[in-house]
């Protein structure tokens, strides 16, 4: 088989597993909750946790270069991209 029609047979394969993962999610409330739930929960939970020592680390009490760093603001992109 040449390796141009395998990688698009592999890509198939790869699209049907996530579509049948998708259906699994949507169907589970509890599952579907909890992929809605964790990522908040992280977000409350290291970026009020750790924003006081990210801003310790960063030289935010001498004013230093990255004195008005905000973790949350770091992380929130990250975690809207995990809902693609």
């Amino acid at each position: 088989m040449p390796k141009a029609k395998r990688e698009d047979r592999i890509q198939e394969v790869l699209e049907i597993v996530d579509l049948s993962d998708k259906r699994k999610q949507f169907r589970d409330k509890a599952r579907l909750l909890g992929s809605f739930a964790m990522p908040f929960m992280f977000l409350i939970l290291f970026g009020s946790g750790m924003s006081g020592a990210m801003q310790s680390m960063l030289g935010g009490n001498s004013g230093g270069p990255l004195a008005d760093f905000d973790f949350v603001e770091f992380m929130f992109p990250g975690i809207i991209c995990r809902f693609k």
